[in-house]
């Protein structure tokens, strides 16, 4: 054989191992790709099966599309450098400005108090395209002048009136409830917290009459039923983004692309990779897992949970194959898509959980005090209240046992003393998220002094006044 030949033979053989090096390389990614693509396709298809069984409300049975039609006529809320809550109604010039602000908003509150009246709400979402509208903000815009309605109608002694308007802002609250976003939801629970609020501060006035009280227990325990199950929000939102990214990935986006298009942002996030090495199969499948956990636990049982949905550390750990990290040899950090669920939806369990201690702080306030006028007597025990509600509403989500309740000894702010207490004051907290009683002195068998503690994580509803 000639030279010539041989180096021929050389380098065709050189070339043959370089494409059979080159198809070795680029084999996994084509079945990478193509797996990705057949399990897009599955998903979108389990999407489309679930986005099927919203039901459809007629417009004309439809009162959020008459709620949107007053929240296009809202201005923006008068800016504050302290925020929305810096206001204050006792100061002429702040009062001034809130109460042009209402006159302004009159026609638009009537077209959202209009939409209240109706019985089915579904605010126009496309839940194929990931977030929704910024009515969102409006919503809780509108809430806000609700509220400051109410506030403006207590300082004026129309206390019936007020109580009236708190209770308008919670339903308002509760229309969101059919939409399956977390982000409605988030919104749902911030109004209700900032109405229930008001109305245990109502509540716990002495001039309060019995039937006030009755009727604030009674209209509370109604919308509280009517709330939306917070747990199935969890499931459908996971579900449409886990849908939104596969439906990127099945036309070919990067994983970049597909986050931007979600978030209309790319500012947070690295560079993920694509379809052709991004393992959604492994990424989907922690998703479903921790989802069908989610399936069994309950806000209102928070503290029944697994430990690991309420520590971050140890849900960093149960899922730690597939949270945020860097590939080797790069320095970018990119979100997985089970990252962002599991992470998100943790955390919004616990938002869940406080919301509904908030619910079950102002039912159990009010039904203290209307136990009180028809006793002249505070209950000896939450225990007697259960002739009022039922005891569910009596119990703290964080402990399981009915929420702290505490009336026989007070603490004296000034000396540090305690002493018995003859009067209609007590203590009603939650012992917060992390299921410790910090309000209270175990060895003493005493409340602690706030006044000297440091600010606990526990949610106090009502504590004594001061003499």
């Amino acid at each position: 054989m000639s030279k010539r030949k041989k180096i021929i033979l050389v380098i065709c053989g050189i070339v043959v191992v370089f494409i059979a090096l080159v198809a070795l390389s680029v084999i996994p990614f084509i079945l990478r790709s193509r797996a990705n693509d057949t399990l897009a396709k599955e998903i979108n298809e389990e999407f489309d099966e679930w986005y099927a069984t919203i039901p459809e409300i007629p417009d004309s049975e439809n009162g959020a599309l008459v709620i949107l039609k007053g929240l296009e006529l809202l201005d923006e809320f008068p800016h504050n450098p302290e925020g929305p809550d810096g206001w204050c109604l006792e100061k002429e010039e702040d009062a001034a400005i809130l109460r042009e602000y209402i006159k302004r908003s009159e026609k638009a509150m009537e077209f959202v108090e209009k939409g209240l009246e109706y019985d089915k709400w579904e605010y126009p979402v496309n839940y194929k395209k990931g977030m929704s509208g910024d009515w969102h903000f409006e919503i809780c815009n509108a809430a806000r002048i609700l509220i400051l309605k109410g506030d403006f109608l207590q300082l004026e002694g129309r206390t019936s009136e007020a109580i009236e308007t708190y209770i308008k802002a919670l339903r308002l609250g509760s229309t969101l409830s059919s939409n399956w976003f977390l982000i409605s939801r988030i919104e749902e629970i911030t109004i209700y917290k900032m109405a229930l609020t008001k109305i245990a501060s109502v509540s716990s006035k002495e001039s309060m009459r019995e039937e006030q009280l009755a009727s604030i227990i009674e209209k509370l325990c109604d919308i509280y039923e009517f709330r939306g199950d917070v747990i199935a929000t969890i499931e459908s939102d996971a579900l449409m983004l886990i849908s939104f990214i596969a439906d990127g990935i099945g036309k070919g986006y990067s994983m970049l692309r597909t986050w931007e298009r979600f978030y209309g942002s790319k500012e947070d996030y690295g560079f993920p990779p694509g379809k052709w090495w991004y393992n959604l199969e492994s990424d989907v499948g922690a998703c479903r897992e921790f989802l069908e956990i989610c399936g069994t636990v309950d806000p209102a049982q928070y503290h029944a949970m697994p430990e690991f949905l309420k520590d971050s550390k140890k849900l960093r750990e149960r899922f730690e194959s597939t949270f945020t990290k860097s590939k080797p040899g790069e320095m970018i950090m990119y979100p997985t898509l089970s990252d962002f669920v599991i992470r998100t939806s943790a955390f919004n369990l616990k938002r869940f959980a406080k919301d509904e201690a908030y619910w079950k702080g102002c039912i159990t306030l009010a039904s203290i005090q209307l136990f009180e006028k028809r006793n002249n007597r505070l209950p000896l025990y939450l225990e007697e209240l259960i002739e009022l509600v039922p005891r569910k509403f009596l119990v703290d989500p964080f402990s399981g046992e009915y929420l702290q309740y505490e009336w026989k000894y007070l603490a004296n702010f000034l000396t540090d003393e305690y002493k018995p207490w003859s009067g209609n004051e007590f203590y009603l907290y939650s012992v917060g998220v992390d299921g410790i009683n910090e309000m209270f002195d175990e060895a003493k068998g005493l409340p602690i002094i706030r006044f000297h503690a440091k600010e606990p994580d526990d949610i106090v509803f009502y504590e004594p006044r001061k003499k």
